[in-house]
């Protein structure tokens, strides 16, 4: 019995020196006071955003081995979590990450939901947050420690879109939205932008993990728009989408940045042709930034990447020049003085070359300067692929 304890014990400790560091330091790997730089990933690795999750994770994990994991000649340490697609998870994340791991910068988390939960936290923490996916609007409204890279915001993508169906010269628009916070403020934006030139035909809603929108889309028919608006996320819309075709419904289907993901065409297949959305990117891109960026994305993941993707990496990429930019002194006693040191440095970037746009933050909380891409592209879906039309 003696011999069993003593293996366990050994086996803890082994586990414990694989770890590296411990809790109660800051910038230091513990044992060897070697400094380091340490980034908190919020994600979501199961539940409902984990395909969302996955690329917020392998977006930065590209964009530090480009940078050999190291900031100035100092190693940097991701400590991630998965918060199961759970905005109260995700708090319990982000105050362990702060309070426990000691990080320095938060990154992410994938959805707006988990963002929004977090964001009290990181202010009352005073460390910055940065987010590449999340789009929901109110993020970046007087929040000064949250940042927004690479997404964006639904404001701008709506506005973009209320764009476009004013040039198509389409006079009246049926919606069909989640009934979640993000299919819900796709509608309000998009409503508020087209009131005064559209008539709204139709207001019909779905919750979360429904299959069957059909009872919906029999009433929208009635109706006869000159296009329907699909407010939500992929997996749902691309089921309305094949139902919408199914009974007939051909009219141009139009969206946001949720059915800018592969399985949106998997999932309604021939119907999600002549549909019409916003997205930060496009993995058909003709500039050789974007085609280089795609190369290495398929070489390391052995995967096409989408808006997502590229949207993440951005924020991922706009992390490293502030770390590149900030004074650090990377010890526990430095640690209030460093989160703070991120957070200006992050403020200062202006004119950022990225691969969705080029991106800039300023000093105030405002949407102006804490969202950094504020220009969306218009992409169709035309023989199963996204191509951008504008």
């Amino acid at each position: 019995m003696k011999k069993k304890k003593g293996f366990w014990l050994a086996s803890l400790l082994l586990v414990g020196t694989l770890l590296g560091c411990s809790a109660g330091q800051s910038g230091q790997s513990a044992g060897t006071g070697a400094k380091e730089i340490r980034i908190g990933v919020l994600t979501s690795e199961s539940g409902p955003s984990a395909l969302l999750g996955a690329m917020n994770k392998k977006g930065l994990e590209l964009a530090l081995e480009e940078v050999g994991n190291n900031i100035n000649g100092t190693k940097v340490v991701v400590i991630s979590t998965n918060d199961d697609s759970k905005a109260e998870v995700s708090l319990a994340n982000v105050k362990r990450l702060i309070s426990e791991e000691n990080v320095h910068v938060v990154f992410g988390p994938a959805a707006s939901t988990p963002a929004s939960s977090t964001q009290q936290e990181t202010e009352k923490q005073k460390v910055a947050q940065i987010g590449g996916i999340p789009a929901a609007s109110k993020l970046t409204d007087n929040h000064p420690y949250y940042f927004r890279a690479g997404a964006i915001a639904d404001r701008w993508q709506m506005k973009a879109l209320a764009e476009f169906v004013k040039g198509q010269g389409w006079k009246k628009v049926a919606y069909l939205h989640d009934s979640n916070a993000y299919g819900t403020g796709l509608y309000t934006d998009l409503s508020n932008y087209l009131k005064d030139v559209v008539t709204e035909t139709n207001k019909e809603q779905y919750k979360p993990g429904d299959k069957d929108m059909k009872s919906q889309l029999l009433k929208i028919k009635e109706q006869n728009p000159d296009a329907i608006a699909i407010l939500g996320t992929a997996v749902e819309a691309g089921a309305a989408a094949a139902q919408a075709r199914e009974l007939g419904l051909t009219q141009p289907i139009i969206g946001g940045s949720g059915l800018a993901m592969p399985n949106y065409i998997e999932i309604a297949k021939s119907g999600a042709e002549n549909t019409y959305l916003t997205a930060a990117f496009v993995n058909t891109d003709p500039r050789p930034e974007a085609k280089a960026f795609v190369e290495a994305w398929k070489k390391k993941f052995n995967e096409l990447p989408d808006t997502h993707a590229a949207q993440s990496y951005d924020a991922a990429k706009m992390l490293i020049a502030a770390l590149q930019k900030a004074q650090l002194g990377l010890t526990n006693d430095s640690l209030a003085k460093d989160r703070e040191a991120i957070k200006e440095a992050l403020t200062q970037l202006k004119d950022f070359k990225g691969i969705c746009a080029v991106q800039s933050f300023g000093p105030e909380a405002t949407p102006e300067d804490r969202d950094a891409n504020k220009n969306p592209i218009i992409v169709q879906v035309k023989n199963g692929t996204y191509l951008p039309i504008q």
